[in-house]
């Protein structure tokens, strides 16, 4: 399994640029049809955690949004 978690640093990023990429790829194709709660539950379905690495859910969806820019 690929590595996905960053190097530790004091406020940074928890994960590699990769893993941003690819969540961000996912959120942006399923925002224009899905609510919040739907993406949170197909991230977790498709085995992908929240970048603290604990399961998706809505307000994790939306911090996600407000902290990437792809509101």
């Amino acid at each position: 399994m690929l590595n996905t978690f960053a190097r530790p640093q004091f406020a940074g990023k928890a994960r590699t640029p990769e893993y941003y990429v690819t969540v961000s790829r996912i959120v942006e194709t399923l925002r224009e049809t899905a609510s919040l709660a739907t993406i949170a539950q197909h991230l977790n379905s498709v085995g992908i955690s929240s970048p603290r690495g604990k399961p998706w859910v809505k307000q994790t969806v939306a911090n996600f949004l407000r902290q990437t820019s792809l509101k």
